[in-house]
């Protein structure tokens, strides 16, 4: 973008002071990734994996519960106290009673229960770590949209310089004789629009911003110092051997900056297998599985009831004491209306849960692959426009700039060629954005961070 203003601050050197960065923005320190900190303070601070946290913690504390033994039950009163003197003395049936009564599991009632509990506490600790994961990948689509637009209000605020700069040369080159009107009004034309797309642009990254503190647990106009791209994921957005060069490297510093590091992308099939096998929320599913196949077995254990068993004591004034002991079932008389229905209701639930696996590890395999293909495209776009388009369209820029400076091509030509330029640099910044919110995606879509 800058190579206009080398070669026209020889013919047009009013154009160079206005065409200098005011304020450019400061390079990250080496090491420094705003977008770690930002994924780090949303992954501590947000409310969805706070309430995420809170049901594990609560499915947690049920497992204690359902592996204790009912309470036992105390009963105090008396017997056979004659009505007609209310005279504990009377008579030698009258008794003060005492009795404890403790319902008796049968073997694997309390164990299915509390392995069911466990299990279920297991699934929402997988699904804690599903959370953590999406709220990882939100951030880094929001992050990939407020980067695209600084970027881009930055490319604009240059251009709007460049455009400016050659305006008042041709309003001069106009005013003077050598220049013509049409060339002044297309000038015009070119920053009325740029002025639109910039107040179109502000207004984009307020939302995106929002967005992005919302994640963050901010208020929504909480300011952002910086954004850059992602310098491990700069691995993936080069060829081999070749250096990611940002061709507005002004918005970030002044000079231009080169992140030098060989590109890599795990094979499918191998992020396939690992998202099958370790996604967290298919974790969490098979776990419910579990759960339910404990659910089913409890139900059937609970087909046969639990003894009671009671121990009592009776004091009597005047005559000797008494004890006694009893111990009593329920009769399952309508146990196929009541128990076993009980059993088929867990079946079913059961076997819903299965077909539902089925078709969460066909999405997963859909997901992953989708996720790919679009960071392979986000990844060829790049390609072609840092070793074509942009290539292409810097070579036209400088080749109609000699034409200009010899006289065979006009204002027009220029500024034509001046705009494609500027619009194929925003384009590749579209697609770095692009690049980076597929590979929150693909990371979504595998359960784990990727590092390329």
């Amino acid at each position: 973008m800058f190579r206009i203003l080398t070669h026209t601050c020889v013919w047009f050197g009013a154009i160079l002071a206005s065409a200098l960065p005011v304020g450019a923005q400061e390079a990250p320190a080496p090491g420094a990734d705003p977008l770690a900190r930002l994924v780090a303070e949303a992954l501590e601070r947000s409310p969805r994996l706070a309430a995420s946290r809170a049901d594990a913690d609560a499915l947690e504390a049920r497992i204690p519960p359902a592996g204790a033994w009912e309470d036992p039950m105390l009963m105090i009163g008396f017997a056979n106290l004659p009505v007609t003197s209310f005279d504990f003395g009377d008579d030698f049936m009258t008794m003060k009673t005492v009795q404890v009564g403790q319902r008796i599991p049968l073997p694997g009632q309390i164990g299915h229960r509390r392995e069911a509990a466990a299990l279920r506490a297991s699934s929402a600790a997988h699904l804690v770590a599903a959370t953590e994961v999406e709220v990882a990948a939100e951030v880094k689509r929001a992050y990939a949209e407020l980067y695209f637009r600084d970027r881009a209000i930055g490319t604009v605020d240059r251009n709007l310089r460049i455009l400016r700069g050659l305006e008042e040369v041709t309003r001069t080159r106009y005013a003077t004789g050598v220049g013509r009107q049409p060339a002044v009004l297309r000038a015009g034309v070119e920053i009325g629009g740029l002025e639109a797309q910039r107040v179109q642009l502000v207004a984009s990254r307020h939302a995106a911003l929002a967005r992005l503190n919302a994640l963050r647990d901010r208020p929504a106009a909480t300011p952002l110092d910086e954004t850059a791209f992602p310098i491990p994921l700069a691995r993936l957005a080069q060829r081999p051997g070749r250096e990611l060069a940002f061709v507005s490297a002004m918005d970030v510093g002044g000079a231009e900056r080169s992140l030098s590091a060989p590109a890599g992308l795990p094979p499918l099939d191998s992020l396939i297998a690992e998202a099958v096998e370790g996604r967290p929320e298919l974790r969490a599913h098979v776990a419910r599985i579990d759960a339910q196949e404990e659910s089913v077995a409890l139900a059937r254990a609970l087909r046969w009831p639990a003894p009671e068993v009671a121990l009592g004591y009776g004091q009597r004034d005047g005559f000797p004491d008494m004890l006694n002991a009893s111990i009593s079932f329920r009769l399952p008389l309508f146990m196929g209306a009541k128990q076993g229905s009980a059993v088929r209701e867990e079946s079913a639930i059961l076997a819903r849960e299965r077909a539902m696996h089925g078709r969460m590890v066909a999405e997963i395999e859909r997901d992953v692959t989708a996720a790919y293909s679009r960071v392979l495209d986000a990844r060829g776009q790049l390609e072609r426009y840092d070793l074509g388009i942009l290539l292409r369209s810097e070579a036209t820029l400088d080749a109609t700039l000699a034409a200009y400076r010899s006289g065979t091509e006009d204002f027009l030509a220029l500024l034509d060629s001046q705009t494609s330029l500027f619009q194929v640099e925003l384009e590749r910044h579209r697609q770095l954005a692009d690049l980076l919110a597929a590979w929150a995606d693909l990371e979504r879509a595998v359960g784990r961070e990727i590092e390329p």
